[in-house]
């Protein structure tokens, strides 16, 4: 794969409703922003857990 290709996500279906829920409470205006508000939180979590941060 190229570096530059984008990144295939599949989400769970629970995953999915909770990312839709956040978005038609207004949270995030489209579930691309949620998705990525989530995965940078979780990429800082993660080095923080492993004192990479």
């Amino acid at each position: 794969m190229a570096q530059d290709s984008p990144t295939s996500i599949r989400l769970s279906p629970a995953d999915a409703a909770d990312i839709n829920e956040l978005v038609q409470k207004g949270v995030f205006t489209h579930s691309s922003d949620a998705l990525r508000s989530v995965i940078r939180e979780g990429i800082r979590s993660i080095k923080k857990e492993r004192g990479l941060a």
